[in-house]
């Protein structure tokens, strides 16, 4: 289905199930393909919606959006899809911005968040407004291999990954997607004013973690998201954590959905035990 947003963008819906809403947001560089695994194993109790973001897959874009843009995204699809607030499940930098709109007021009832990507290491807002400075030039040069490049430096990619990252049949629809790094920047912006936004997030938020690393971000800071979890519970009003036994940081959906369904039943991790 189609649900249009802000500025006239339309927005590429899927839907399954039948329950309270689940609504899942993908990270960088994916166009919600990532989850619709978990979304499929959830929906035999809930109705799952996933959705591309703006400028990934069908979804239309427009000039200049900003993160505000994608939070009202994120908005015109829970009031398209879901009868009330719906849960989120939002995964890598589709975390931190699912917990931005729930500290705009989006109606989100509950919050898995699967590795998010805050980073609180010495020199993280310089190097992330370096980051996003290089970015900008190369795309705005129409340089999407160079965008990409930058990226999967900023992720910890090894330079034999992205080297092999270049030469799979992969690479070309990731340079689809590139332009829609800029969002992902945004998203990701001065850790210190999310710190102050987290702190407002008043549901209940599940912190999701892998108990493995990924080959493809070897490079990234030792325990890197176990250290941005543990920030981010103790910045979040009602927030819990969880290790989940997989390898990496893409989602495995079968190793993650007996992690998140009892949360999103409502139950919290001491009830489970």
């Amino acid at each position: 289905m189609r649900v249009e947003s802000n500025y006239g963008v339309s927005l590429d819906v899927s839907v399954a199930g039948r329950g309270p809403g689940v609504v899942l947001v993908s990270g960088a560089l994916d166009d919600g393909a990532e989850l619709r695994p978990l979304a499929e194993l959830l929906a035999d109790e809930f109705t799952t919606v996933v959705y591309s973001r703006r400028g990934r897959g069908t979804s239309g874009d427009a000039a200049d959006s900003s993160v505000d843009d994608e939070i009202g995204d994120l908005r015109a699809v829970v009031a398209a899809v879901v009868d009330g607030p719906a849960s989120v499940v939002g995964s890598s930098s589709g975390g931190l911005l699912a917990l931005r709109a729930a500290a705009a007021g989006a109606p989100i009832s509950r919050l898995v968040v699967w590795e998010p990507p805050f980073d609180v290491t010495d020199g993280a807002t310089p190097r992330h407004r370096s980051y996003s400075h290089a970015l900008a030039v190369a795309l705005d040069r129409g340089d999407r291999g160079a965008a990409l490049e930058l990226a999967m430096r900023a992720w910890g990619s090894p330079p034999e990954v992205i080297a092999g990252a270049r030469r799979s049949p992969f690479w070309a629809p990731l340079l689809d997607l590139a332009p829609t790094l800029r969002y992902d920047a945004a998203v990701m912006d001065d850790g210190e004013a999310l710190a102050d936004l987290f702190r407002t997030v008043d549901v209940p938020v599940l912190v999701a973690t892998s108990t493995g690393t990924s080959v493809e971000m070897a490079d990234l800071a030792d325990g890197f998201f176990d250290t941005a979890a543990t920030a981010l519970v103790a910045l979040l009003p009602q927030a819990e954590r969880i290790s989940v036994p997989q390898q990496g940081h893409e989602m495995d959906a079968r190793a993650v959905v007996s992690a998140v369904r009892p949360f999103l039943r409502g139950r919290t991790q001491r009830e489970i035990g």
